[in-house]
């Protein structure tokens, strides 16, 4: 990520440098919370994006230096599963068990993983429970949903009230909702984004490389802006891989090349007073 700002920011540089610059106006958002939903960012990111006419963000690109084209959507909720506390010996009939209650919403959550194509659920974290002797009366998850469509993305969310519903009637005692964190729609990569990945493609092409992108399951504010209707490409940042994880790297080299590239298109799109540009 920190990547990505170094590439943009020399790329604007070269731009401003530039007698072409006052034909082309620019706008740069740079926001915090983008790793957790962007919850506090995204009507910035929209009022942005409706001031414009594309946009590009510095996401990393893939490892083999990919774009991505179409994204998943993807909605996280908190999964909260109240019980009833009882003493695990002397009244353990008297209780009801939360924890037993998650798992078995989770057990059903699951199984969208195997029977709706290109739909993942995946479960983050679970909290619940407390000393062994003691019936837990809470229970905690949080868990992600991803899709690639909008109905099926929509479909596979209303599964998961469904599942949760089937939970609370085993018991009247229990109590378990769904209460949705953040959600961002599926990112379609439509004919405007095509025209603006070839605008990039011929700029790269003067630089002596050609762009490919293909799908990603990822999730960025490119997933926000595409609600918009504006075009944009989300992954011109640096190369490198692992992300995520304690062995995360980063290609040097791709530093220099992403701001030649992106300087290059935004020089072609300020001569030609165009935002595709070539």
């Amino acid at each position: 990520m920190k990547g990505g700002l170094v590439i943009l920011l020399t790329a604007l540089e070269a731009l401003e440098q530039s007698p072409e610059a006052h034909k082309i106006g620019w706008e740069l958002l740079i926001n915090p919370d983008e790793e957790i939903g962007s919850a506090a960012s995204s009507p910035l990111v929209l009022a942005c994006a409706q001031r414009t006419h594309a946009s590009l963000l510095f996401e990393p690109a893939f490892s083999d230096g990919v774009l991505a084209s179409s994204r998943k959507g993807s909605a996280t909720w908190a999964v909260v599963v109240r019980g009833k506390a009882a003493h695990a010996g002397r009244d353990f009939s008297q209780g009801c068990n939360a924890v037993y209650a998650l798992a078995e919403f989770l057990v059903l959550a699951n199984r969208l993983n195997m029977t709706r194509k290109d739909v993942t659920v995946n479960v983050g974290r679970i909290v619940g429970g407390g000393p062994v002797n003691i019936v837990p009366s809470l229970a905690l998850c949080w868990i992600n949903l991803r899709a690639a469509d909008q109905k099926v993305f929509d479909e596979a969310a209303q599964e998961l009230q469904v599942f949760l519903t089937k939970v609370n009637a085993q018991d009247p005692r229990l109590d378990a909702s769904l209460i949705l964190l953040y959600a961002r729609g599926p990112k379609v990569f439509g004919v405007k984004d095509q025209k603006l990945f070839d605008a990039l493609n011929e700029a790269a092409q003067e630089e002596g490389m050609a762009l490919r992108c293909r799908p990603s399951g990822g999730v960025t504010d490119g997933n926000t802006i595409a609600q918009s209707g504006i075009p944009v490409l989300d992954t011109l940042g640096a190369i490198g891989g692992e992300l995520h994880t304690d062995k995360e790297y980063v290609l040097l080299d791709s530093l220099t090349a992403r701001a030649r590239l992106t300087a290059r298109y935004l020089l072609t799109a300020a001569s030609t007073g165009r935002a595709y540009a070539c």
